[in-house]
């Protein structure tokens, strides 16, 4: 009897030990396990993985685990930077692309006077601004942290990006020439609307400025016809001398399945003549400039226009009882 009870007793042991070293391994952290992490790493992340040519997101940057200052524990190492870059997909090679926001990529941010603890950057509403130039394709946002003495790399992460075609406005006249007198119809075409983030409240502003010399223009507001400048003309007299107007000469309605809106004006027949410039502005709803287009025309007198003869005689001294042939 004693003898089954030390079998059982060395049987309970065993087990207790087989449970014990059971839970040791479920608890004990693997080499995966993101909260045993001793690795440093960087991670990009953005707000839209699709843009359109002059659009805007977020982007932050986040370090973990970074190298300390070895004079103190509680900082980053002092030649710590990371890097941002931005590539675009060329026929299967990646070509460096950082003007597309070279206010934001191509260059090393130093960041040694920060805690060493998980840190994120850049985190903020449009810190990522697409320029309206930047080709259109296939992108990669990369982050590299490294040590700037060295140009190690410590850690590096990446996003991918898209670039679409942002919206346009082609500018059509009436056929040439344009002579005093006569109107100038004008079409707006805006395309690529489709793209937007944001596609409501869509407006556009026209104006037309009188070229002066190279350097020197002022608006012509008797030369905005419908659909031109100020919808109110009465608001014409408040025109500022070097800025556009605040308000929309129309509504632009963004949610065409082809992202393609017409616009109508016209240049009024009593523009003078002389060279002008029509400027056409696309905004949001905060009227805030999603693009602009110019294009230049001429207003000139009709060759085969019949003159037109006055009398001034007011500086003439007429004597009583001439006749004046």
């Amino acid at each position: 009897m004693r003898q089954g009870q030390g079998t059982l007793l060395c049987i309970a042991i065993g087990l207790a030990f087989v449970l014990a070293a059971s839970l040791i391994s479920l608890l004990a952290p693997s080499q995966g396990t993101a909260y045993a992490q001793t690795t440093p790493s960087a991670s990009v992340s953005i707000g839209e993985d699709t843009l359109p040519q002059g659009g805007a997101t977020y982007l932050a940057v986040g370090l973990r685990n970074m190298p300390q200052d070895p004079n103190d524990d509680g900082e980053f190492h002092p030649d710590l930077v990371f890097r941002l870059d931005l590539h675009r997909n060329s026929d299967g090679s990646w070509v460096e692309e950082n003007d597309c926001d070279s206010t934001l990529f191509g260059k090393n941010y130093h960041i040694d006077t920060w805690w060493r603890d998980d840190i994120t950057f850049f985190r903020g509403t449009d810190n990522l601004n697409i320029a309206r130039d930047c080709p259109t394709g296939s992108y990669r946002v990369t982050v590299t942290a490294k040590n700037n003495s060295t140009n190690t790399t410590i850690a590096t992460d990446t996003r991918s990006l898209t670039v679409l075609e942002g919206p346009d406005v082609d500018i059509g006249f009436s056929a040439q020439p344009y002579y005093r007198g006569n109107e100038i119809d004008v079409t707006m075409e805006f395309s690529h609307l489709n793209n937007l983030q944001d596609r409501s409240g869509l407006s556009y502003r026209a104006d037309i400025m009188k070229i002066i010399s190279e350097s020197s223009m002022n608006f012509a507001d008797d030369c905005e016809g419908e659909a031109l400048g100020n919808v109110d003309k009465s608001q014409d007299a408040n025109h500022a001398s070097s800025n556009l107007a605040d308000t929309p000469s129309g509504s632009v309605d963004g949610n065409d399945p082809d992202g393609t809106v017409e616009k109508y004006g016209e240049v009024s027949s009593t523009c003078p003549t002389g060279n002008y410039k029509l400027t056409v502005e696309l905004w949001d709803s905060d009227q805030n400039e999603l693009m602009t287009a110019t294009k230049l025309f001429a207003v000139t007198t009709d060759p085969n226009a019949t003159p037109s003869a006055r009398l001034d005689l007011s500086a003439t001294t007429v004597t009583p009882g001439t006749e004046i042939t």
